[in-house]
Parts: C-alpha cells; structure tokens; sequence
C-alpha cells in the first residue's frame, strides 16, 4: 500500500501472482473520512494500462474508468502522480480548484495535472457518473493542449455522448490480452483527443444544461424505447419534469418525446415484420406493444398503412430486386 496524499489518497496494489502471470494490478481510491462509500462497485468499471510507467515515453494511459458515486462523495487530490481529465455525465459536483469554486453539471470535463490541488463533491441528491482518464509522459501537457482544455478551468463539450461510447471501448479493451489491450486503448484515446478537439468549433450557443439533459434523455430513449412506453417513464428515469423534458425536445430536435419514442419504436418494428418475418403480434409484443390492435393503430398513423400491408408490400418489393 502506498500512500500519495497524507490518508487521503491510496494505492491498493494488488499483487496477482500465477505461474503464467506475475503483473500486477492497481486500482485507484479515493478516501474521505466524509464519505459513507467510496463508489458503488457494482456500477463501476476499470481499464488499466501499464502500470510500469515509463515517463520517457511521450503519453502513457494509466487508468480510464467509469465510476458511480452516491451524495456526498468527496474526492481530494494533492501532488498526484498523474495528468487526468473527469467527465461528468450526470449529476451535480462542487469543484474547488485552488480556492475557486465551480459547480459542475452534465457535460462538463475538468482537466488537472500532478501539481494540481483540489476537492470534488458530489452534491446531487441521485449521486452522479463521470468517467475519467489518467495518463502521464512527457507528452501529456501537449496533449491537453489538443484537447483544448485548460488545466484547472472546466468546460462543457457538445459530444459527451460520442466521447462516452469511445471510453467504453476502452473499458472494453480488458477482453483483451494486456499488451493488445494497451495498444488499442491508446489508439482510442487519441480519437478522443481528435473528438475534444474539434467539438469547440461547434456551436457553443449548444452548450447549455437544457442540450446536455436532452441529450441524456435522447440517450436513454434511444437505449430503452422497446421497453419504455410512457413519457412519465423516461422523465422519471432521467430525474426532470415532464413539462421540461418535453421543451427540451422541442427546443432541440422539433418533436415531442412521444413521437420520437414512438419513430423508434416504428421503425423497429418495420425491420422485424419485413426482414425477421415476424407476425404482427410478435413485432408488437417486441417493441412494447401488449394489446396488437393499439400498435396496428399507432402503426397506420404513422406510415399510412397497416403494419401487415406494409410488410407485404416491402417483402414483394424486395423479391423483384434481381439477385446480384
């Protein structure tokens, strides 16, 4: 155990030690005597790379993680080893950056650097989730500099979403063996880089909390419409009003959540009656329709024609393509 921060930061090193294997594993915790719990470990996942670091090395990824933490989570870091960039992907946090005092919401990133001294706490009443990248070399200030993110001075990106799914790839790279891993890991970092660095030079009138919550909520619909039904479930699920959730979609994509609920659900369906030959009833039941007359209602509205119409003209349709 080595400790780096006076109790408050603490290096478990966990020796692994088989006939094949003698690497060892680190993981990254944050203690605070403030903090009932230090992450909710069943909603939390690692990658480490090499944990050998070799500074002479121009960038070195160390860790990338995707961490849930409850209310009321503090995270204290001073003299840390390490380059980091956090994302917030939701909730809320207090960030005190040498004295100065942000709050952070969705779609902020926060860059720090080994010097660097400052707390984060979590002060929203659903905890959040942030991701976070830890790296070192002697070509990490530089890439910061790529990035366009200052140390110590949070921002918001339009592309959080993008940046999340390229995070989880990596995450992703532990299926791995270790050293195609780290290859692959460090590969996706750099379009990472590529994406934080041209997300500002789009529209920054985007970058407000209204876009970011909609984006969550588009998220979330997107992932979840074959077993979301009602609006009130997905306010419900992303912690907003009901009223706002349906502004923010308006604003933002010019239709209401119902009905962009409702296209995924269509077109879905369209793929399943046409292309997995399914019947009417069981393209319904797939897509969260219980009662097969309410989705041949919902159906007819919106191509025009009843679902079983629809997949016979399609399947007659494609049976003329000659076969190439």
């Amino acid at each position: 155990m080595k400790i780096i921060d006076k109790m408050m930061y603490i290096f478990y090193i966990m020796s692994m030690k088989t006939s094949d294997d003698d690497s060892q594993k680190l993981a990254f915790i944050s203690r605070s005597d403030k903090t009932p719990l230090d992450y909710n470990k069943d909603e939390s996942r690692f990658f480490f790379g090499d944990l050998n670091v070799k500074t002479s090395k121009d960038v070195e990824l160390v860790c990338v993680g995707n961490i849930k933490h409850a209310k009321d989570y503090v995270t204290d870091r001073f003299k840390f080893d390490y380059y980091g960039i956090s994302f917030l992907m939701d909730g809320r946090i207090a960030l005190d950056f040498d004295g100065k005092k942000t709050e952070l919401t969705a779609g902020s990133i926060f860059a720090y650097a080994p010097y660097s001294k400052f707390s984060m706490k979590t002060v929203s009443p659903e905890g959040c989730r942030k991701y976070f990248i830890i790296f070192t070399g002697a070509g990490a200030e530089k890439l910061l500099a790529e990035c366009n993110i200052s140390i110590g001075v949070p921002k918001k990106i339009l592309n959080i979403n993008f940046i999340q799914n390229l995070l989880e790839q990596i995450l992703d790279c532990n299926y791995f063996a270790h050293d195609t891993a780290c290859i692959l890991a460090i590969d996706l970092l750099k379009v990472v880089v590529k994406i934080l660095k041209y997300d500002a030079a789009m529209n920054p009138e985007m970058a407000n909390d209204s876009y970011y919550t909609f984006l969550k909520c588009k998220n979330f619909i997107q992932s979840n419409f074959q077993r979301v039904n009602f609006v009130y479930e997905i306010a419900q699920a992303c912690h907003i009003n009901e009223s706002y959730l349906s502004r923010f979609f308006k604003k933002h994509a010019k239709i209401s959540p119902l009905k962009f609920l409702t296209n995924l659900k269509i077109n879905y369906a369209k793929n399943l009656l046409v292309h997995g030959g399914m019947s009417v009833k069981a393209a319904a039941n797939e897509v969260g329709f219980h009662d097969s007359y309410h989705f041949s209602k919902v159906f007819k509205n919106v191509c025009g024609m009843s679902p079983k119409k629809y997949a016979e003209q399609k399947r007659k349709a494609l049976a003329k393509k000659p076969v190439r």
